[in-house]
């Protein structure tokens, strides 16, 4: 998995120090805003191992959950109702795609072709994440797929409900395509949330918190079973 983050996180580098920021026009009301999402753990400065572990899977999951949000700084073409934004170098390039629907929803695309510098993987167009986000940015779903393979790698998917509650949901998996496990978290307009760790389809942590950041916690064996819980303040 550490490789296909790389290259994610390797894109995004790339899109910005390509860029000429003088040349974005972010007041284009046109211009599809790209994908961008996060989740929050508890906000506390307490030193508890729970409470510190909530918020590491937050930054973990947030990693898949903004993976495109430098390209915002590229300025993209538009050929009807398509925009594209991209970055090359020698005979390697990054491509992003966002083609916006009559409904406002966007569905974006990232192909890599070429070898890229100091790496022997060669891409031949190949589709290293895709997805779809609605017209009001308040939902979306996206897959991330292994270093030049159809295998999906991680799908992440959340949604805005009408209190402002954001549920999102990060499910990974192994190369070979089978689950690894999944991140599920439910942050709440005034500051409160839960997040669940499930390994494979068990699940192995809870953390639920109040506004304020303190929170409860708990843990499980591969059964399932509680082996523990607490609190944190």
């Amino acid at each position: 998995m550490k490789k296909y983050l790389l290259l994610l996180f390797a894109a995004a580098l790339f899109g910005m120090i390509g860029c000429d920021k003088s040349t974005t026009d972010s007041s284009d009301p046109k211009k599809p805003v790209v994908p961008k999402a996060s989740v929050t753990g508890p906000q506390t400065q307490s030193s508890d191992q729970h409470a510190q572990q909530a918020n590491a899977f937050a930054e973990m999951v947030n990693g898949f959950a903004n993976f495109a949000s430098a390209y915002s700084s590229l300025p993209g073409t538009q050929n009807g109702n398509t925009w594209t934004y991209s970055y090359g170098q020698g005979g390697y390039s990054m491509t992003m795609t966002a083609v916006v629907a009559t409904d406002g929803s966007v569905t974006w695309k990232m192909v890599f072709n070429g070898q890229e510098p100091g790496d022997s993987v060669v891409y031949n167009n190949w589709t290293a994440m895709e997805g779809t986000v609605s017209g009001d940015g308040k939902s979306g779903s996206w897959k991330i797929y292994h270093d030049n393979s159809t295998v999906i790698a991680a799908q992440f998917d959340f949604a805005t409900a009408a209190n402002g509650t954001v549920t999102s949901e990060l499910v990974v998996n192994n190369e070979n395509g089978t689950l690894e496990g999944s991140y599920r978290f439910i942050n709440n307009a005034d500051g409160s949330g839960e997040a669940y760790y499930y390994n494979g389809t068990v699940l192995a942590m809870k953390f639920v918190w109040a506004a304020n950041g303190a929170g409860s916690w708990w843990t499980y064996d591969t059964n399932g079973t509680e082996t523990g819980t607490g609190i944190w303040s």
